[in-house]
């Protein structure tokens, strides 16, 4: 349940009159949804023998990133992007996250991968600061209730959701109140905090799988915000982008379900058709490795993978991306780095406790980022159902800022 935080832990700044207020317990249809994931992705393993890999272009530790069809390599059909939704995931402990043996001065997995300079996560500011300087607010209307999609850690809170806000008020438009919700307890209710704080609105933070369970999340914020305000969504984190067309498409219109045909979506997407160019942002780095392979600690704390001191690393490293021009998506692989026994603990969704032999060279299909020109992203916007659909572009870039909505935007003729 939602309760308003106590005085005594009420950071300054926060009233009696604008509370923030938590919905801390993961639910269990996320539990469910993570370990079919986790079983579906392990059962359509890609088996090495069936890999070509041209020995001229794999240099030690690990393979460059190569386009599907370029004669770099082949891989067989494969499921997409299976376990990115449970990425942003918190270890209980370092030790936990990282495998044992472990240094007890390495950060929790989420600290090491955002103290990092990622391109892919630092390039979103600047596309919503010229998004705003283009007209973004003419198009929204003069009172919203703000909804962060998967905020992230401070840096990316402060840098647009805080950037995005403060510019509204300052041209005019009020806030009605404001929810965020995040997979990571701590993101939403930073986030939460941190918006009640400048702003001064009833805020609400939760701790859901939106993808799993938003519809009761969402329908208890609009509840308890007690607006009927139009809805803002706010989507910086990209989620979205990060699952098969036809499951975005389900996402998209489940927004205008959850919130209403007034609701407004903000959301800046990567337009570039360009495979390279695409690829160049996920090269192979410490802290992208310790981001992808994420799921795995979260399945040993739950029990699932039960080997016994299971160091993530000695067993698999990050197979580096390939860029499939159909789907124009990147896909990223988790690679087996030596044969061994996986033992788990599938019961919970009916499937037993099977072994399963993994083989050096192994590769599990665990990301999916859809890429691509701007009209296929218009494209799942307008299939779910969102009727206003147009984008701001950086210029010089490929980043434009979304803006949909499913009435004409007011400066067109009715």
């Amino acid at each position: 349940m939602a309760a308003a935080i106590n005085a005594s832990s009420r950071p300054s700044g926060i009233t009696e009159e604008a509370p923030v207020a938590f919905l801390e317990p993961r639910a269990s249809p996320d539990e469910t949804r993570f370990v079919k994931a986790l079983y579906t992705t392990l059962e359509n393993k890609v088996s090495a023998s069936s890999i070509v890999v041209p020995e001229h272009i794999q240099p030690p530790g690990h393979l460059d990133a190569r386009v599907v069809g370029e004669g770099g390599i082949t891989i067989p059909a494969h499921p997409q992007g299976l376990m990115l939704e449970h990425l942003y995931w918190m270890a209980k402990s370092p030790r936990e996250a990282w495998g044992n043996p472990v240094p007890p001065a390495l950060p929790p997995w989420d600290t090491l991968v955002h103290a990092s300079n990622f391109s892919a996560w630092n390039s979103e500011p600047s596309a919503l600061f010229y998004a705003l300087r283009l007209g973004l607010l003419d198009e929204l209307p003069r009172e919203v209730c703000y909804f962060a999609y998967g905020p992230g850690e401070e840096r990316a809170v402060e840098a647009k959701d805080v950037l995005l806000i403060r510019t509204a008020v300052t041209e005019g438009l009020k806030i009605a109140g404001a929810a965020t919700f995040d997979n990571v307890q701590r993101y939403a209710s930073r986030a939460a905090t941190r918006i009640n704080e400048e702003f001064n609105v009833h805020t609400l933070a939760f701790r859901v799988n939106l993808i799993a369970n938003g519809a009761r999340a969402i329908k208890r914020a609009r509840k308890d915000l007690q607006t009927k305000a139009p809805s803002l969504v706010a989507i910086f984190g990209g989620f979205f982008q990060n699952v098969p067309d036809e499951e975005a498409v389900k996402q998209y219109r489940n927004i205008i379900e959850h919130h209403g045909k007034d609701v407004h979506l903000v959301m800046p997407v990567n337009a570039s058709a360009d495979p390279k160019e695409n690829l160049d942002s996920y090269r192979w780095s410490q802290e992208l490795e310790g981001f992808i392979l994420n799921f795995f600690p979260r399945a040993i704390e739950d029990g699932v993978i039960r080997n016994q001191n299971y160091n993530v690393f000695a067993h698999w490293q990050l197979f580096n991306p390939v860029y499939d021009t159909k789907k124009n998506a990147v896909e990223i692989f988790a690679r087996a780095k030596v044969d061994h026994e996986l033992t788990t603990d599938f019961n919970s969704i009916g499937k037993g406790t099977p072994t399963f032999q993994i083989s050096k060279g192994d590769l599990l299909s665990v990301t999916f980022s859809r890429k691509g020109p701007i009209d296929a992203h218009f494209e799942l916007l307008q299939k779910a159902g969102f009727t206003s659909v147009d984008s701001y572009v950086q210029p010089g870039t490929n980043l434009h800022v979304i803006h949909a909505s499913c009435k004409p935007s007011p400066h067109e003729p009715s």
